[in-house]
């Protein structure tokens, strides 16, 4: 009778999510117990994504710089529910898509596919119950449903990665060459067994080598950039933490922090310094607008344009006048 209980099974799971669908917008009979202002909050960020997708189509409004962006493409109705800013959807998905366009999201579309096309083949291959092998299909779709509400946070992110990896890799190492005449059940007691005398080929090994080299040569950077800011930032000295902020690649958080940090600390001339150049380099970052006109120091000028510049990257901002 497993026709029965798959029948069964579908009809419960597709009955659930539309309760849980309609509940998240504060409709049906557990809409009181799911709804919280946290998700309207959301919804309205999911709107803002959208609408950064559809004018950046292509390319996005580059990785990680939906914060910058927020507050154009968020509505006079969200600035009236809560004027506080964000930057992220609050989606993984809509964070792809308004960061890093079309291209990037189909790139992580074709991954989550791919993982979805080894988990059919694996059962199809498979009649037994694999409890290992669904642990891991259930944590990928925990994931996957945590993901649509949450941030790309990189604790979290790393398991999505992981589960997604381990996915695919238990298909391909259940592989066999003549699967027809195994009986059900027999692939998934190969797992480690097919491949395990086999070395990597002269092209495999060449290719995780380039793929290694570049990963570092993407990722070092930053990290020695960041590293030798954290270590200024410790020092408490103001001489080896404004170089520190210029290092390479420029992050506008390291410099509207250092203006901050110099204006509170009563160093004005030097907050005016870091942060003249923080908008030239970063001239559609809200915080760092906000930052020089708060300087007693700034001119009049510079003044009237940081306000021009925040209205016309928060145009619904009631507190901009």
């Amino acid at each position: 009778n497993w026709k029965v209980v798959i029948g069964l099974y579908l009809t419960g799971a597709a009955s659930g999510i539309t309760l849980i669908a309609l509940g998240l917008k504060d409709l049906g009979p557990i809409g009181h117990i799911l709804y919280k202002s946290s998700l309207e909050a959301r919804f309205y960020y999911w709107q803002a994504a959208i609408r950064a997708f559809k004018d950046n189509f292509l390319f996005g409004v580059g990785l990680d710089a939906f914060g910058d962006y927020y507050g154009r493409y968020r509505t006079a109705e969200a600035v009236a529910w809560n004027t506080q800013p964000t930057n992220a959807a609050h989606n993984i998905y809509l964070d792809y898509a308004a960061n890093g366009g079309i291209i990037f999201l189909v790139l992580n579309l074709i991954l989550v596919g791919w993982v979805i096309k080894s988990f059919i083949l694996v059962v199809i291959r498979d009649r037994n119950f694999n409890s290992e092998f669904i642990a891991l299909f259930s944590g990928w779709v925990a994931f996957q449903a945590q993901s649509i509400i949450s941030i790309n946070q990189i604790g979290l992110a790393l398991w999505g990665w992981v589960l997604s990896g381990l996915i695919i890799g238990f298909e391909i190492n259940t592989r066999t060459d003549n699967e027809s005449e195994l009986s059900p059940g027999t692939s998934s007691r190969l797992i480690g067994q097919k491949k395990l005398g086999q070395s990597l080929s002269p092209a495999s090994l060449v290719s995780v080598f380039i793929a290694v080299l570049i990963g570092a040569l993407v990722a070092v950077p930053p990290y020695v950039a960041a590293n030798k800011y954290y270590k200024a930032l410790k020092s408490g000295d103001a001489l080896v933490l404004q170089p520190a902020t210029y290092a390479k690649p420029y992050d506008r958080v390291r410099f509207t922090f250092t203006a901050s940090n110099f204006a509170q600390n009563g160093l004005n001339d030097r907050a005016l310094i870091v942060i003249r150049e923080g908008v030239k380099l970063f001239p559609n970052s809200y915080e760092a607008w906000s930052v020089l006109v708060g300087l007693p120091n700034a001119s009049a000028d510079e003044i009237t344009q940081a306000k021009d510049e925040m209205k016309r990257l928060d145009p619904f901002n009631p507190d901009l006048k």
